[in-house]
């Protein structure tokens, strides 16, 4: 993949009565009687029919993270509605499943499905927000992020893990309360299991590299870091790098810290610098994104793109990220954060800044009906729902611009792992550090995320006055530069 044949909505889908190639590179297939996916080429399709009638299609990539390969047809073709639940809580990756004409996503919901909130309109349905108000004919613009299954974008939702919708009918039902299951055994052997489970997904995304080895981002913190330990300790070839922005931009951590972690770990790593911003990047971002209010700071993923970042790391790789270990992590529940089962101080953590009750009572409504078999509580609920299938999701369907992004946390069986740890054990990340030592005893002293000089610390605070007075405009911004100056926080 290169710079001349960059295109928007790569990897994206479309299911609809008819067949509607977005481009000269889609193709489509017949999913049922009267509906019809269309697809760009660059999105991984398997398809299986199964012995005894009905067929499975994985759209996206899915590894099976206990024997670390690629999942094939002979593990779809033994799926069902009733079973993928289970049958499928070891995949990481980010994908969806079309089962005998209904769909359902991986447990992080990073794969997007949009639908129209107008059951009369469900006859149509999306990967791409943007495809699907444009098929629609209503505005495609992207909105400020939401709680899902509200969207940011105009009369669509946002499926859900555990639910499923009928392609031909739009019907939306739950058909797995139970997202999360407790995992026995002590707490050294949850550990190791964690660990088995990454490096595992690890070594399935090394597979669909196809020989070209992995590309890990690393910053200063604590889950990218563990993502280079696991590579290691798993045996998996893998390039370490990190985007250099300007001194303003970024913290010491991610400026020292990164080629650090490369040299203990013995695994070649990079600083990628900018090239020059080109209007033509901009206009596939537009085009794909619909988002021409989109954060545009360095650090962005706009920024990087049309700077040039991806250019010189190479389009089209497999990239490993850091997302989706928040849940589990309770990195939100020290005084620091403070924020409450009410989501008190919800917005200080970098959550929740657009959210209405209207969205919340949305939300309430499906965690009420859910069983997770594990101690949690709504904050977890909130980070799985919103950061991981709502935030998280947006950033990779940005990325499918340039990259094929995954993580391994993505997995419900890690996630019930690290669920079954009693909270207390698992805040400020301590149990997922254990595994990060676990794999490479050499990090443990290293610091994660050390604090900044005091005078680029309150530069930075200057920079984030500045975005939200640009955000919320005059009296808003006041209030919030006085709970800034005496230290108050909501």
């Amino acid at each position: 993949m290169t710079e001349a044949v960059l295109r928007a909505f790569r990897r994206q889908f479309v299911w609809g009565p008819e067949v509607w190639r977005v481009g000269p590179a889609w193709r489509s297939l017949a999913l049922a009687d009267g509906v019809w996916l269309s697809h760009d080429e660059d999105l991984p399709i398997t398809f299986a029919r199964r012995p005894t009638g009905g067929a499975g299609v994985l759209l996206g990539h899915a590894v099976d993270a206990r024997v670390g390969h690629p999942v094939g047809v002979d593990e779809l073709a033994e799926l069902t509605l009733d079973n993928y639940a289970e049958r499928t809580a070891a995949w990481a990756g980010r994908w969806v499943l079309v089962l005998d004409g209904w769909i359902v996503t991986d447990i992080g919901g990073l794969l997007g499905v949009f639908y129209p909130t107008e059951r009369s309109a469900r006859s149509w349905g999306s990967s791409s927000g943007v495809l699907l108000n444009r098929k629609l004919g209503v505005d495609e613009r992207r909105r400020p992020l939401s709680i899902a299954p509200t969207s940011p974008y105009a009369g669509l939702r946002l499926l859900l893990p555990g639910e499923a919708l009928e392609l031909a009918t739009g019907e939306v039902r739950l058909v797995d309360r139970r997202p999360f299951r407790r995992v026995a055994g002590s707490e050294e052997h949850l550990v190791e299991q964690g660990l088995q489970l990454i490096a595992g997904a690890l070594r399935g995304y090394a597979a669909l590299s196809r020989g070209k080895g992995l590309a890990i981002g690393l910053s200063g913190g604590a889950d990218s870091r563990r993502n280079a330990a696991v590579a290691v300790h798993a045996g998996v070839p893998a390039e370490l790098y990190s985007f250099r922005k300007s001194w303003f931009a970024t913290s010491t951590a991610d400026l020292r810290l990164p080629p650090r972690v490369g040299a203990m770990l013995g695994l070649p790593f990079r600083h990628v610098g900018p090239g020059r911003w080109a209007s033509e990047r901009h206009a596939l971002w537009l085009e794909h994104t619909a988002d021409a209010a989109a954060d545009r700071r360095p650090g962005s993923n706009y920024f990087y793109f049309t700077r040039g970042f991806w250019a010189a790391l190479g389009y089209g790789r497999i990239t490993v990220e850091g997302q989706a270990y928040e849940l589990g992590s309770n990195y939100y529940y020290p005084a620091h954060w403070g924020i409450g089962p009410d989501f008190t101080h919800v917005e200080a953590a970098g959550c929740g800044t657009s959210f209405t009750a209207d969205e919340l009572a949305l939300a309430d409504a499906f965690w009420a009906q859910l069983e997770p078999g594990v101690e949690i509580d709504r904050r977890d609920l909130l980070f799985w729902t919103y950061t991981t299938g709502t935030a998280y999701s947006r950033l990779y369907y940005e990325s499918d611009l340039w990259t094929d992004a995954l993580t391994p946390a993505n997995c419900r069986l890690l996630h019930s792992v690290m669920l079954s740890v009693p909270p207390a054990r698992r805040e400020g990340k301590a149990f997922q550090n254990r595994i990060t030592a676990l794999a490479a005893p050499v990090l443990a002293t290293l610091p994660i995320n050390p604090p900044d000089s005091f005078l680029r610390h309150q530069y930075q605070r200057w920079l984030n006055l500045r975005r939200l007075a640009a955000r919320d405009g005059g009296g808003a911004a006041l209030r919030k530069l006085g709970r800034f100056l005496t230290g108050r926080r909501g």
